[in-house]
């Protein structure tokens, strides 16, 4: 069995040391083992070396922990050094070889153990994944989508980052994965082949002025990252099965609640319509009995006019005899005061009495006079009535010879 590095297999090659009498080719083995073959690499630069590789941890990589990364540091350190790999022993180009080894295995060192620097390596360390812009007739979301997230998660400046799940996920769950990943802010960096080296600039004013220059190289290679994942996410949303189905079944509970406010709707109408007729009925009965009562009243009031110039005729005629007498105070005047003041039912009992007393002329004065007297002290009770009620002294009686005098009644 191999030996274990820090939680994974180192390889026996990288492990076993060059015997310094033997010839170089270990030594250009192993640092072509090392090397990175991408392009756009020049040496220097990060990823030119597989620091991961260097140190037994390619297969955990930028999964490595801390931890991880001292353990098998300590295990690489103790196997290479150079007092173990014979390097008294060795001819100075060998010697030279084992040296620069030696280095480039503290270089990984110190890289993996900086967060910035071991940023700088993660950002370029594996191939950018291959992310699906949509979806082929017979293919799996998750299959083609949740590569691309896996890939791209290990770049988040927040953590834990949400997991894409599956078709039984919550949409609560489903909603707050997208709005984490069009939020997404990534900690990558892409540095750019024209970049200068700003740890060997000779002073501090020179560094600042380089890193400067340095990250304005690699602003538009952000901003094209930031465009990927923002196409790459809405690419994802846009088939989504699960965003799909909730679509489509908010659509239709909104046709559903649309339709269910057009048949309210339709049903107030016709409610208001009803109404509406209903009032329009009850109004025009209501005209129609007031129009009826108006005629009736009309009819009514014609009616008593007539009945009232009947009696009042009747009186007259029936008053002839005691007029003709002088007996009456006033005479004719009397008899038409009694004509203006009394009420139908007055005038035609009055009446039916003189036409009764036939040619009793004492009868028909009397009957008069006495018509004439309750008619007057009527009129006087009310003065006396509304005097009190003013306060003020009511007029004295009039004299006993003139019994009703007309002005006295008007």
């Amino acid at each position: 069995m191999r030996p274990v590095l820090g939680g994974c297999y180192a390889p026996t090659a990288l492990l076993r040391p060059p015997h310094p009498r033997r010839s170089t080719d270990d030594l250009e083995a192993w640092e072509k083992k090392v090397k990175r073959k991408r392009k756009n690499l020049k040496e220097g630069a990060p990823g030119y070396w597989d620091f991961y590789q260097m140190l037994g941890l390619e297969e955990l990589r930028y999964k490595a922990s801390a931890e991880d990364v001292e353990n098998a540091y300590k295990r690489v350190n103790l196997r290479f050094h150079p007092d173990k790999c014979g390097i008294g022993a060795a001819t100075p180009a060998q010697r030279e070889k084992i040296e620069a080894r030696y280095k480039l295995i503290q270089d990984a060192y110190e890289t993996l153990t900086d967060v910035l620097k071991r940023r700088l390596l993660d950002s370029v360390d594996l191939p950018d994944a291959k992310l699906a812009s949509g979806l082929e007739a017979g293919d799996d979301f998750f299959e083609a989508f949740g590569p691309g997230f896996r890939s791209l998660e290990r770049f988040s400046e927040k953590v834990p980052v949400p997991q894409l799940g599956g078709p039984a996920t919550p949409m609560s769950e489903v909603n707050a994965f997208y709005d984490f990943w069009y939020a997404f802010k990534s900690w990558r960096e892409f540095p750019h082949p024209d970049e200068e080296d700003a740890e060997v600039a000779p002073d501090r004013e020179r560094k600042r002025a380089v890193e400067r220059a340095n990250a304005k190289l690699r602003e538009q290679a952000k901003k094209e990252e930031t465009k990927t994942v923002t196409a790459f996410v809405s690419a994802a949303y846009a088939v989504d099965p699960r965003v799909v189905a909730a679509t489509k079944a908010a659509k239709e509970a909104k046709a559903a609640k649309k339709l269910d406010r057009g048949a309210a709707k339709r049903e107030q109408e016709a409610a208001e319509a009803a109404a509406k007729a209903e009032a329009e009925a009850a109004a025009a009965t209501a005209a129609a009995k007031a129009k009826e009562e108006a005629e009736a009243g009309k009819k009514n009031k014609e009616a008593q006019r007539k009945a009232m110039q009947k009696e009042k005729k009747r009186l007259r005629v029936a008053s002839e005899p005691a007029i003709a007498s002088g007996r009456l105070a006033s005479g004719l005047a009397d008899v038409e005061t009694l004509c203006g003041e009394l009420a139908l039912a007055q005038l035609s009992e009055l009446a039916g009495a003189l036409e009764g007393a036939g040619a009793d002329l004492d009868a028909q004065v009397e009957l008069l006079t006495a018509s004439l007297d309750a008619l007057q002290s009527g009129y006087r009770a009310k003065a006396e009535a509304a005097a009190a009620k003013a306060g003020v002294a009511p007029k004295p009686a009039a004299a006993a010879s003139a019994p009703f005098a007309a002005a006295e009644v008007r």
